[in-house]
C-alpha cells in the first residue's frame, strides 16, 4: 500500500460525510479539508502516526467553537440567499420548497382577501376591530398546520378554540362605545397569538424546547414584520410621490386595496421568513465539523 494511503482514505470518508449536506458548497468543503490537513500535518510533526494525527485533528476541529462561529460569520450572506432563492434542501423531506413558497403566498393573499371582505361585510368599526385578528391569525396558524403536518386530533384542538373565540366576539351583546368591547378588541390578539403558538409547537404542548422556540419566534416575527412594514411604507411613499408628479392620485388605491392586502399578508410572509431562517441556521450548524463531533 502506498504511503499515507489509509490516511487519504480516511480523509475521503470525512469529506464524503461533509458533502452529504447541501448547506456546504464544494468550495467550503475544500476549505475545511485544507484546515483538516493542516491540523494533521501539525500533529504528524509532533511524532504521531497517520491514524493518531487524523483522530486528534478531527477532535480538535470538533472542539473549537470558533470554527463554527467563523464559518457562520463568513457565510452569513449565503443565509439570506438561501431564504430568498429558496434552495433545494431548505424544505422538509418530501416537500418542494417552491411548493412551500406557493402555499405561503396563497395564505398571504387569503389573509388580505379576508380583511378586505371583512371591511365590506362587517361594516361596523367596533365589530371590525374585534374581528380583525380573527381575519389574519388563522392563516398564520394554517401555515404551521400545513408545515407540521397536523393530525386531525391536533387540528381539532386548535379549530375549537378559534371558533369559540369567534363566537364570543360576535355573539356577546357588547354595548356601543362600551369599555367591554374595547377590552375584547385589545385582548383578542393576545389569545390568538397564544393559539398560533400552539400551532407553532405542532401539538407538542409539553415540550420546554418548543415553548422556548416559540418565544424566540415571537420576538423575531415582530422584528421581521416591522422591517417589512418599514420597507413597504418607504416603497408606497416613493410611489405616491412619483405619481403625484405626473398628476395621478394613487392614495385611494393604497387605502382601499394595497394596505388591506399588504398589512395582513406581510404577517404570514414574516412568519415564513422566521421559520425558513431557523431551518437554514439549523442545517448550517448540523453540517459544521464542530457540531458533528460533539
Amino acid at each position: 500500500m502506498a504511503p499515507h494511503a489509509e490516511l487519504e482514505a480516511q480523509i475521503d470518508r470525512w469529506r464524503g460525510y461533509v458533502q452529504r449536506n447541501r448547506a456546504i458548497s464544494p468550495a467550503d468543503v475544500d476549505e475545511l479539508e485544507d484546515h483538516l490537513r493542516e491540523q494533521i500535518a501539525d500533529r504528524q510533526a509532533t511524532g504521531l502516526d497517520d491514524e493518531e494525527a487524523f483522530l486528534v485533528a478531527i477532535k480538535r476541529m470538533g472542539n473549537l467553537d470558533a470554527v463554527s462561529r467563523e464559518f457562520a460569520r463568513e457565510h452569513s450572506d449565503r443565509l439570506w440567499k438561501q431564504l430568498v432563492l429558496v434552495p433545494e434542501g431548505s424544505g422538509d423531506a418530501g416537500t418542494s420548497p417552491w411548493r412551500e413558497l406557493a402555499v405561503v403566498l396563497a395564505l398571504a393573499v387569503g389573509a388580505g382577501v379576508a380583511v378586505k371582505a371583512g371591511t365590506v361585510w362587517i361594516g361596523d368599526g367596533a365589530a371590525l376591530m374585534r374581528n380583525l385578528g380573527l381575519l389574519v391569525f388563522p392563516f398564520v396558524a394554517a401555515y404551521f398546520a400545513w408545515k407540521r403536518r397536523f393530525t386531525w386530533t391536533v387540528a381539532a384542538t386548535l379549530i375549537v378554540p378559534f371558533a369559540a373565540l369567534a363566537a364570543v366576539l360576535n355573539l356577546y351583546p357588547f354595548a356601543p362605545d362600551g369599555a367591554t368591547g374595547l377590552l375584547a378588541a385589545l385582548h383578542a390578539p393576545v389569545i390568538l397569538g397564544v393559539l398560533t403558538g400552539m400551532a407553532y409547537v405542532g401539538g407538542r404542548w409539553r415540550s420546554d424546547k418548543r415553548r422556548m422556540d416559540f418565544v424566540r419566534f415571537t420576538g423575531e416575527l415582530a422584528i421581521y414584520y416591522t422591517l417589512l412594514a418599514l420597507g413597504g411604507a418607504v416603497l408606497i411613499a416613493l410611489t405616491l410621490a412619483t405619481l403625484r408628479v405626473v398628476g395621478a392620485d394613487f392614495q385611494p388605491v393604497v387605502e382601499d386595496w394595497v394596505l388591506p392586502f399588504a398589512v395582513p399578508g406581510a404577517l404570514v410572509v414574516a412568519a415564513w421568513l422566521v421559520e425558513a431562517k431557523q431551518q437554514v441556521v439549523e442545517i448550517s450548524l448540523r453540517s459544521s465539523p464542530a457540531y458533528s463531533r460533539r
